[in-house]
């Protein structure tokens, strides 16, 4: 739960804000100097498809104890990111993932009903880790940009 705790206001916050918005905004995409960027809706596509189908999957590769190792260490990025507790103010850039993006959700209840199942998931997930054991949770699945890393920084990078 100590590990939901610190998640739970995230993820509420995330939800909460859904409420925001109308259909026009949520779809709306932003024309820049370098191109179109995602609208509101593909960010949120992106925040629940990446939690649910890539980080709390490696999160259970850590725990199963496949598709990892002990040993390996975090990036530059990786281990600046966990020492500061925050992403750094740029764009991150992971290699031959540079021409996926999320597809523009149906409607905002899509993406509510997504970041529903996201807390509920993650609460779930907690309990997982504060149940596990040491050689578990120092089971380390490959992050494409930040490095080697544990079930339990999986976990916060969703944070």
């Amino acid at each position: 739960m100590k590990y939901y705790k610190r998640f739970e206001s995230v993820g509420k916050y995330w939800l909460e804000q859904l409420s925001c918005y109308n259909e026009g905004p949520f779809q709306k995409k932003l024309i820049t100097k370098k191109g179109t960027s995602w609208s509101i809706g593909q960010l949120y596509h992106h925040l629940t498809n990446t939690t649910l189908d890539f980080q709390l999957k490696a999160i259970d590769d850590c725990l199963l104890q496949q598709n990892g190792d002990i040993k390996g260490r975090k990036t530059f990025y990786g281990f600046f990111t966990f020492l500061l507790g925050k992403y750094f103010p740029t764009k991150q850039k992971i290699k031959n993932h540079h021409k996926i993006k999320p597809a523009q959700p149906d409607d905002i209840m899509m993406m509510r009903n997504a970041s529903i199942r996201v807390l509920k998931s993650m609460n779930e997930y907690s309990d997982k880790i504060e149940k596990s054991s040491k050689e578990q949770l120092t089971y380390k699945v490959k992050h494409p940009y930040f490095g080697m890393l544990n079930a339990i920084e999986w976990y916060e990078l969703v944070s």
